[in-house]
């Protein structure tokens, strides 16, 4: 944060504002809905091997980057081997993972 806008939340509490969010301000709306995100991982797990790119040529109005930023932000996949697999392990996975662990330590 710089300074100046240190001394401009300064003033505004010195003023009376007692509030610490930013007001909602009019901009532009976002393109992404819920419709569109649950449109997104259908593709995903229809077809796990493809590029933003792909994606962007199935839904031409969305941008690739707001594209990547909901794959990766909103969804919680990363690219692993050329496929898109969620971020978040399930208790399975874990356990697994734990179980072959124990097993390397043992040999």
């Amino acid at each position: 944060m710089s300074e100046g806008v240190v001394r401009q939340w300064v003033r505004f509490f010195k003023d009376g504002r007692t509030n610490i969010h930013d007001e909602s301000r009019s901009g532009r709306p976002s393109v992404v809905s819920a419709d569109l995100i649950k449109e997104i991982d259908e593709k995903i797990r229809l077809l796990r091997n493809f590029t933003i790119t792909q994606l962007s040529e199935h839904l031409p109005n969305i941008s690739r980057t707001v594209l990547y930023e909901t794959v990766t932000g909103k969804l919680g996949y990363r690219k692993f081997c050329a496929r898109w697999v969620p971020k978040m392990l399930t208790e399975i996975h874990k356990t697994s993972r734990m179980g072959a662990a124990l097993k390397f330590l043992s040999r």
